[in-house]
């Protein structure tokens, strides 16, 4: 017998230091060591409530379609969830309302479609610390 786990979700990102600096504001990730070989592709991400890592991938082409798969981020705060996201470098790709849920869909720095929506797990969201404010000096893509 042996055991498995799912260990990382993997963000593609264009620039590792761009995409390092907003997914750990959005997601208070912290960066964790990672070998010399691999840290030229690679930055890996600590979340605070997971046993789950984010490991971001360096990937120099563009996002050419939709994305098949996505994160899903709930909030007991929908719009100011979105806010928050979009002042760390976030765009608003568009608002769905469908099977009475509504929710927001945004693109990441590098076009990484992500979702905001009301809470799922009201009991896990509850034991989570409220955000501080954004900090004035993050930095946003054009």
């Amino acid at each position: 017998m042996h055991k498995s786990r799912l260990c990382y979700v993997t963000i593609d990102v264009s620039n590792l230091d761009e995409g390092a600096a907003f997914w750990a504001q959005a997601l208070s990730g912290q960066l964790e060591p990672i070998s010399e070989a691999s840290g030229g592709i690679y930055r890996r991400m600590k979340l605070p409530h997971a046993d789950l890592r984010i490991l971001l991938q360096l990937v120099p082409e563009g996002k050419a379609c939709k994305s098949r798969m996505h994160l899903d981020i709930e909030s007991d705060d929908v719009e100011g969830e979105v806010e928050r996201l979009v002042k760390l470098g976030a765009k608003r790709l568009r608002h769905v309302e469908e099977r009475g849920f509504a929710f927001w869909v945004l693109v990441d720095p590098f076009d990484n479609e992500f979702c905001v929506l009301q809470p799922e797990f009201p009991n896990l969201l509850e034991a989570l610390p409220n955000w501080p404010p954004p900090k004035e000096d993050t930095p946003k893509r054009a």
